[in-house]
């Protein structure tokens, strides 16, 4: 099979992602602002748009619930309250937040049609990196996000092994990208903490050709290791 490149996985990624259209209609008391013009949340293609606004929560329920029509499914976590309504391959979201400011909310349409579409290739991505991070090692969750020119992945592995192996295999992974290693901060540099009162927490930090790549390591009390990874490129680079 063709290797290939994490940057170049993640904008096709985009690119299929790039099909989800937002078409779920703002009330006129909306204040837009940005949460990610594109996103791939675990595979799934998302376009989403925030908003505030001086309106009741009830008030807000009532106008989308005229917008998205029935059926509606509504839930309430905490102070969110989120409907939800399938349509299609697609599925649409608004959740709804009050806060001192007013409300807080935001809008999402889920693409699964696309997502089918493009499981290989994520599968091809993720697969290349539990190949080189230490046996046992799983998928927490992974992102990939476009927003004013620039595009990030995100991605959450977990296994049992300690932090110096998974600090390494790590290295190894990013130097294939074309990351080069600037600096490491270990468990004495960093807050405290149970996985920086072990000695095993590391924080490395990357440069590419226009990208960088922050990761985190640590390990709780229960010997599981946690690797988060965030990269960044600008547009038209490999992330």
């Amino acid at each position: 099979m063709t290797r290939i490149p994490i940057g170049l996985a993640c904008i096709l990624i985009m690119a299929k992602a790039y099909s989800v259209e937002g078409s779920i209609a703002l009330p006129d008391s909306a204040r837009v602002f940005s949460v990610g013009e594109k996103i791939v949340l675990n595979g799934v293609p998302m376009h989403m748009r925030g908003f505030r606004s001086s309106e009741s929560v009830d008030d807000l329920l009532a106008w989308f619930s005229r917008e998205l029509g029935s059926p509606l499914v509504e839930n309430h976590l905490g102070k969110t309250t989120v409907l939800g309504k399938a349509v299609g391959h697609r599925y649409l979201s608004v959740q709804l937040e009050r806060d001192a400011n007013g409300v807080r909310g935001v809008v999402a349409e889920s693409d699964f049609e696309a997502a089918a579409e493009m499981r290989l290739l994520r599968q091809e991505q993720l697969d290349r990196w539990l190949f080189g991070l230490p046996s046992g090692s799983a998928v927490r969750s992974d992102m990939v996000s476009a927003d004013r020119g620039r595009r990030a992945w995100h991605a959450v592995f977990e296994n049992t092994v300690d932090a110096q192996i998974n600090s390494e295999r790590t290295q190894a992974l990013m130097a294939a990208e074309g990351f080069v290693l600037e600096n490491e901060s270990s468990a004495a540099d960093m807050p405290d903490g149970p996985s920086w009162r072990s000695g095993q927490g590391r924080t490395l930090y990357f440069k590419g050709a226009d990208k960088e790549a922050i990761v985190t390591i640590s390990r709780d009390t229960q010997r599981k290791t946690t690797i988060v990874i965030n990269t960044v490129s600008t547009l038209g680079r490999l992330p």
